[in-house]
């Protein structure tokens, strides 16, 4: 029953809709390819493996999660052509491409935008939770830069305070599930919503400069004060409670 189960969902999990899998494999291709140009070193080799990484690295994760396997960009060739192309591309236009500013941040926002859609997408055509399927799009989002990173010997910005990064992938993912599944939302118009609601966020906290507090933020000074200020208050109110004693007068 199980077996009849999974290979029913493998059949339409890349179904619906197929052009945010293969849009996610795209921006995440060029985006492993622009990376791999800040590498004082890198090759064209150097540039489809970070490339492949961004491009299919989180769908990749995305299949092993749901036991769906072999994944799908082992499966399917338009994944590994997407990613060809696209590097092929960016190499030989890359001095176009800077041309055009923050493409690199934009790509990164639309990345953990299409990704989080592509994971939340499949937990859902499997059947897991609402809660399940929220974490899984938000873990696929962010694999594929994890693994570029730990490549390029750099520390991953999901464990750098900075720019909000998993927090908006978060929002996206959120977002997505509930309008699909909850509200009964169109795929189609929640993916490109989702992937909005990403981008935006991104460039909103980038403008106003809001960035994720630190894990060492709060000290013991903040409860120290704290303390002092809820005893101060305690006290006052004491102080302006009448005495049981008077009110029996």
């Amino acid at each position: 029953m199980l077996e009849l189960v999974a290979s029913g969902t493998t059949d339409t999990v890349y179904d619906a809709p197929v052009w945010i899998s293969i849009a996610a494999t795209a921006v995440g291709a060029v985006e492993g390819s622009l990376m791999a140009l800040d590498e004082p070193d890198a090759d064209i080799v150097g540039m489809a493996v970070l490339a492949a990484c961004l491009g299919f690295g989180g769908g990749i994760v995305r299949d092993v999660l749901c036991g769906e396997l072999p994944p799908a960009a082992l499966r399917d060739p338009a994944y590994l052509v997407t990613v060809i192309l696209c590097t092929l591309g960016v190499w030989l236009a890359h001095h176009l491409i800077r041309r055009l500013g923050s493409v690199l941040y934009v790509l990164d926002a639309l990345v953990l935008g299409l990704f989080g859609v592509v994971g939340a997408q499949q937990a859902l055509l499997v059947g897991l939770p609402t809660v399940s399927a929220i974490l899984l799009g938000a873990i696929v989002s962010v694999s594929g830069g994890i693994l570029a990173d730990l490549l390029s010997q750099r520390r991953p910005a999901i464990v750098q305070a900075g720019p909000p990064y998993a927090t908006a992938s978060l929002v996206g993912v959120i977002w997505y599930v509930l309008a699909v599944r909850e509200l009964g939302v169109d795929a189609n118009v929640a993916a490109a919503v989702a992937v909005g609601l990403v981008l935006g966020l991104r460039v909103v906290a980038d403008r106003l400069g809001v960035t994720t507090p630190r894990a060492d933020a709060v000290t013991g000074d903040h409860f120290a004060r704290l303390r002092s200020v809820l005893a101060d208050r305690v006290s006052i109110r004491r102080h302006h409670e009448p005495d049981a004693a008077d009110e029996d007068r």
